[in-house]
């Protein structure tokens, strides 16, 4: 694949069936656990494709950054103010107390005061060609022009050796394990790492 045809932008709404399918590249079987309850009637990715219309979302188009080729969308990036990660009541309504105790923990595990990026996802025809690090680039830079934010944040799987390179390559630290509630539907070999970064451009 040839990363100079590649662009970027800001999503819109209209980019949802693109976007979905790439956060759930990224997220895994957790988020098919998470989102499991609600999907009696609707897939995943029709789940997270109304999370992405969304304005009050965190994953909401508004939040995310995308990177296209000839018009099809590669790779994306979602991130927003660490504090916006917060159970809402209708959240509570709609998870099992089960789910709601990882996502709480998930939101435990955040660098105060930081921006924090959710998730980074590139198709993987696409990958290695320097695109995951050009979207984490222009996350640095959405979060540095709000001026308030000297951190960056994120967590990922701490088997996810290539993403962890690429965290560090990019100024990125360690700063703890995560200690995410036991599950007979959740792999035991799931743990993750949360890391942090000086937001300096």
């Amino acid at each position: 694949m040839d990363v100079f045809n590649v662009s970027y932008r800001a999503a819109h709404p209209r980019d949802v069936l693109e976007i979905a399918p790439l956060i759930r590249l990224a997220a895994g079987e957790m988020m098919d656990f998470l989102l499991q309850p609600l999907h009696q009637q609707l897939t995943v990715e029709q789940i997270l494709a109304r999370m992405i219309q969304s304005e009050t979302s965190v994953l909401s188009s508004q939040n995310i950054e995308v990177a296209y080729s000839h018009g099809r969308i590669i790779g994306m990036a979602n991130s927003y103010p660490a504090n916006l990660d917060i159970i809402t009541e209708e959240m509570q309504g709609l998870f099992q107390p089960e789910s709601l105790a990882i996502i709480q923990a998930f939101n435990n595990a955040k660098v105060e005061g930081s921006w924090f990026l959710n998730i980074l996802a590139v198709k993987t025809p696409y990958q290695q060609q320097g695109i995951g690090t050009s979207l984490l680039w222009r996350t640095k830079q959405k979060a540095w022009e709000v001026r308030i934010y000297l951190l960056m944040s994120l967590v990922t799987q701490s088997d996810n050796l290539t993403a962890i390179r690429l965290y560090q390559k990019n100024g990125f630290r360690e700063v703890q394990n995560l200690v995410i509630p036991p599950h007979p539907q959740i792999s035991d070999r799931l743990s993750y790492i949360l890391m942090s970064c000086d937001l300096t451009i």
